[in-house]
């Protein structure tokens, strides 16, 4: 990581000597026509403390940022709390004393000026090695942003729909009443069900790596196994693409943004209620040292972070920013075993944290789909050991894909594997999206008819910005970015005015029902 923070650095310095030079100007320019300004030093100093804040609040996170580039120009209030109280946290914070250190020692000694021919000398090398690093994506957060931005305002798109519009909160006496009642089947065939949501993986790469792998999990279970090969998510985010799971209800917003404006959805009936209303007992799982965003919350008889994991310092952990510092997704696996010996009935869901952060690659030195793969094995070793692999239904899925490339229809495709006693090898190439994830179990626990495909799924991008698009049956999609009102990407004949008087309308009902 040297190289990237070195040209990081290089071009802290570059931007850094843009604004003290701008600040420059206007002081020789106020000098020139004779105003004194008291405050004027004062203002020039803060400014530049305030840069210097920023640019030293991000190298904790270059890791992150190089795996999942964003624009933070696209940030509201929202996002912003989101990103210093559950991202940064105060621990990660502690680089903004740097500048504040700087700017009080050079209060007591001040810092000689070169002479303006060895200040000029510096300003051009800076300026020239800033330039040569532009060439590939930027590793520095304020300078991807702007490139990105300026990229974005040069598009020659046009707005071709309007933008879309946040409805105001209801009444609570105007809601409609929700319907909490469980699903009407007979007692489920299976005793245990697991649910492994893989952190941010692809249709493409699960079935290119992960089916593939000759001895792998798939391998194993081939026999007695469902693959759903058309399965979508309906978000680019993880929280919201769990309650979707969950609940069948998607959040039309982006996620992290307003929690308030869908927060009550998961108030709504569920697939962990429902299971809790035939006697199971229910386990949500992240091995995140803070998960503050788990979906359906009230209806978990138990939830487990990093802190409730009893053996977690066998694990190898990560620290740093709060949503991803843990230990390692198969530190779980020990309690997971125990919460299902300890119940005749149960109900798991594990939220993986492994694709958060590439430094998971590096702590492990596996691959995301190869650590998968061996978590599953050994998953599969441990209900063996314990003659419980024929009660239980195990479901593998993934939340979502690639969340800066929320214009890619591949980027909302995700794998969806169903193993377990009785079931028949085969594979399932109907649309279905998470909204179906619940009816899908139901045909597997209680000898229901799968749930009819779908003609066509809406879709959400991620929090980054507020992109909603629509993918068919026969791959025909379109994407609009609501900033702008242009279509990102499209293939075959979808109509982008007609998607948004849909979407539009989705949101408004959804509003009607959840928004607080």
């Amino acid at each position: 990581m040297w190289i990237p923070h070195v040209v990081a650095w290089l071009l802290d310095v570059c931007l850094l000597t843009v604004v003290a030079a701008m600040l420059g100007a206007v002081d020789w320019a106020l000098r020139r026509v004779d105003v004194r300004l008291p405050m004027w030093a004062m203002t020039s100093g803060g400014i530049l403390l305030v840069m210097g804040l920023l640019l030293a609040s991000y190298p904790a996170l270059l890791t992150e940022f190089l795996a999942f580039p964003i624009n933070v120009f696209r940030a509201d209030t929202d996002t912003t709390s989101f990103f210093i109280t559950e991202y940064l946290g105060w621990i990660g914070l502690w680089p903004l004393l740097i500048p504040c250190i700087a700017v009080a020692v050079h209060r007591r000694l001040p810092w000689p000026i070169p002479s303006r021919r060895g200040v000029l000398a510096i300003v051009v090398s800076v300026f020239l090695l800033s330039a040569a690093t532009l060439a590939g994506p930027s590793p520095h957060p304020l300078v991807y942003s702007g490139l990105d931005f300026v990229r974005d305002r040069l598009s020659s798109a046009k707005r071709s729909v309007p933008s879309l519009t946040r409805p105001k909160a209801v009444p609570s006496a105007c809601r409609p009443i929700r319907d909490t009642k469980f699903e009407d089947v007979k007692t489920p065939r299976y005793e245990h069900v697991l649910v492994m949501v893989l952190e941010g993986v692809t249709a493409a790469c699960f079935e290119g790596e992960f089916l593939s792998r000759p001895n792998g999990y798939f391998a194993r279970v081939r026999g007695q196994s469902v693959y759903f090969n058309n399965y979508y998510t309906t978000n680019l985010d993880s929280y919201t693409s769990l309650i979707a799971m969950l609940t069948s209800v998607q959040v039309p917003y982006r996620a992290y943004a307003d929690a308030s404006s869908y927060q009550a959805v998961n108030e709504e009936s569920n697939l962990a209620a429902a299971l809790k209303g035939h006697g199971f007992r229910t386990l949500y799982v992240c091995t995140a040292e803070s998960q503050p965003f788990i979906p359906v919350r009230q209806d978990w008889t138990r939830m487990m972070h990093m802190r409730d994991l009893t053996r977690y310092q066998d694990w190898l952990a990560i620290g740093g920013s709060r949503v991803d510092a843990g230990v390692e997704d198969r530190a779980a696996l020990p309690a997971i075993i125990d919460f299902m010996e300890a119940n005749p009935k149960t109900f798991a869901m594990q939220e993986m944290i492994f694709g958060h952060s590439p430094r998971w690659t590096a702590k492990t030195g596996k691959p995301q789909i190869e650590y998968y793969d061996d978590y599953l094995m050994d998953l599969v070793d441990h209900l063996e050991k314990r003659n419980m692999a024929d009660r239980v239904l195990l479901v593998v899925l993934s939340d979502h894909g690639d969340r800066a490339r929320s214009d890619k229809a591949e980027n909302y495709h995700v794998p969806l594997l169903i193993t377990g006693r009785g079931i028949r090898s085969s594979r399932v190439s109907e649309l279905y999206s998470h909204c179906d994830l619940r009816e899908i179990l139901w045909h597997f626990l209680g000898d229901r008819v799968l749930p009819k495909g779908r003609n066509s799924i809406i879709t959400v991008g991620s929090t980054e910005r507020w992109v909603y698009g629509e993918i068919t049956r026969t791959g025909s999609h379109v994407f609009i970015d609501n900033d702008r009102g242009t279509v990102l990407a499209a293939e075959g004949i979808i109509d982008g005015r007609r998607l948004y008087d849909r979407f539009q309308s989705q949101v408004n009902t959804f509003a009607a029902r959840y928004q607080r």
